[in-house]
């Protein structure tokens, strides 16, 4: 178990549970939505019932991410960026498997400043951001 132990209501399956990945700077990847009021509360893969294998992927994949705040906020080229944001689906699709059940959706999403510029030489490629939503029978359609 991680830093937070999870509360009782985060224990039983709930269709209106949707965690969402996001890179943030300074902060973990995982978004959790408990409720209808649209606010995620930001929490550590540890706390969710996630195996540890997956955990150890998502610190990797959220490292690789906080490392671009060293070199200016940003990923050096659009294929890097492409990596990331390929492997941030692949692991959504896990996290949706893994919480089968346990929540009722798993959505990726970019992060807005990263998913929209990348900066090459002294030109920027304009790339428009998208999110993805995997419900736990991995049906995908853009959100």
């Amino acid at each position: 178990m991680g830093m937070l132990a999870l509360a009782p209501r985060m224990q039983q399956s709930c269709p209106m549970r949707v965690v969402k990945l996001m890179p943030a700077y300074f902060c973990p990847p995982i978004w959790l939505y408990l409720d209808e009021s649209g606010v995620p509360v930001n929490v550590d893969a540890r706390d969710l019932p996630l195996s540890t294998e997956l955990v150890a992927r998502i610190k990797r994949w959220d490292e690789v991410y906080q490392d671009t705040f060293e070199v200016g906020q940003g990923f050096v080229t659009e294929a890097e960026l492409d990596v990331h944001l390929e492997e941030g689906i692949e692991i959504a699709q896990e996290i949706a498997f893994e919480l089968e059940g346990w929540a009722g959706a798993s959505v990726f999403e970019p992060n807005a400043d990263l998913a929209q510029t990348v900066e090459r030489d002294s030109f920027t490629i304009v790339r428009a951001p998208r999110s993805l939503v995997f419900d736990p029978e991995m049906t995908r359609r853009s959100a």
